[in-house]
């Protein structure tokens, strides 16, 4: 379906893009679809009556009672996949030949099992990594990084690559566990020790292809208006006036219904419950403390005592050391 802008159909139906965004808020086009902080309007969409020529006073067509918009309202996840052209991305870096070898020949035999087209780049040092990185412009779903490196270590590399992008996923590979606590400032995916346990190490790499193929997206429904926000993107959910005030990295979505029922749909090794008006996404959670979690985007999300071995012990799940 073809789809045209706000503007496009204020143009189209001679009428202002004030009109046109009053009609979105309030369902009044049909097929509409938001997007992001926009929204997109079938092309062969009609343009709705207008109410406002008839100079008797009438009840307004277009403005629904909040009470009517909340019952029409509801929640859903879908899944979303990139083409079938899509190619999966790893780096390797590692200055010690041999292992560098070994985790190649493990990462090749893990993804040839997956029967999915790859590309892996290995890299001697962090200066050959930033080179293509930041110098080229290449990016990658998944990062595969040695912390003891001569010149500039892992972790500062990873603090790097965080500069640049927020999304790839980072998988320190040691000798030493000792530096797994270093790895919440750039949101390891994961931290395994060098040449053990594959199969967690196959199930990572299955786990990232999985988030970066695949995107889950919560779908609110409300009449004729539809609002997609990617789980990743989602920070906090908060009782807000009897609804939900869902808290993305760029805007605040509402959702009319309860807070435990919206958490029922959300996978709960992500969202969990932290207070009893608030909920985390703990994927999105860049520092823990006892009474608030400090998001990537410097949200203070409340932890009230009951829920705090809850929300650790979800956090460490998704920051696990393997191979003690």
């Amino acid at each position: 379906m073809d789809y045209m802008t706000a503007k496009d159909a204020a143009e189209k139906w001679n009428v202002s893009v004030r009109r046109v965004q009053i009609l979105l808020k309030n369902g009044r086009i049909g097929g509409a679809v938001r997007h992001g902080k926009e929204y997109l309007i079938p092309k062969d969409a009609l343009k709705p009556d207008d109410g406002r020529k008839n100079n008797h006073r009438q009840p307004k067509k277009e403005a629904l009672p909040e009470s009517s918009m909340d019952s029409a309202q509801s929640a859903k996840i879908v899944s979303s996949q990139r083409g079938r052209g899509y190619i999966f991305q790893i780096a390797l870096c590692d200055d010690e030949k041999i292992f560098a070898e070994t985790q190649e020949k493990l990462c090749r035999a893990i993804l040839d099992g997956m029967n999915i087209k790859y590309d892996i780049s290995v890299y001697e040092n962090a200066e050959a990594f930033l080179a293509d990185f930041s110098e080229a412009g290449k990016r990658y779903d998944l990062i595969l990084l040695d912390i003891f490196m001569d010149g500039m270590d892992g972790l500062e590399l990873a603090k790097k690559i965080r500069e640049a992008d927020e999304e790839t996923a980072v998988i320190f590979l040691t000798s030493s566990p000792d530096y797994m606590s270093s790895g919440y400032y750039v949101r390891a995916f994961r931290y395994f020790q060098k040449c053990k346990d594959e199969e967690k190490l196959e199930q990572a790499i299955k786990e990232v292809y999985e988030l970066r193929y695949k995107t889950l997206c919560l779908i609110i429904e409300t009449g004729n208006i539809t609002q997609r926000i990617p789980l990743k993107d989602i920070i906090a959910l908060e009782i807000n006036n009897k609804k939900v005030a869902i808290t993305a990295k760029d805007e605040v979505f509402h959702y009319a219904g309860r807070l435990t029922e919206l958490l029922a749909k959300l996978p709960g090794g992500s969202f969990v419950r932290c207070h009893k008006a608030f909920a985390v996404n703990v994927n999105n959670i860049y520092e823990l403390g006892r009474s608030a979690a400090v998001a990537i985007n410097g949200k203070r999300v409340p932890i009230s005592r009951p829920y705090v071995n809850d929300v650790k012990t979800a956090f460490l799940n998704k920051f696990q050391v393997i191979g003690q």
